[in-house]
């Protein structure tokens, strides 16, 4: 996880609007056997099938009017679709 993908975290924590969000997205999404990846005090939950396609990514934010927002740089894409929100391995 690069700094820019966790600003918008610390953000959230700085401004106290969301007071907890690992419990909220834990209850909701989070099975036994999903692997947990921790970085900057940022928690992300991955089921163990999408790990074998993800494995290596860089999760990234980039602040801008055009083509901005949170971003997966991914290794293992062999292609991608126009938006950069898809892939197939």
């Amino acid at each position: 996880m690069t700094a820019e993908f966790l600003t918008p975290f610390h953000a959230l924590d700085r401004h106290d609007m969301l007071s907890d969000p690992e419990i909220e997205f834990e209850i909701l999404f989070r099975s036994s056997r999903d692997i947990l990846v921790e970085s900057g005090g940022v928690r992300v939950v991955v089921d163990p099938k999408s790990a074998l396609y993800v494995t290596g990514s860089e999760l990234d934010y980039i602040e801008a009017l055009q083509d901005g927002g949170f971003k997966v740089k991914n290794p293992n894409a062999a292609t991608s679709c126009s938006c950069g929100e898809s892939f197939s391995a």
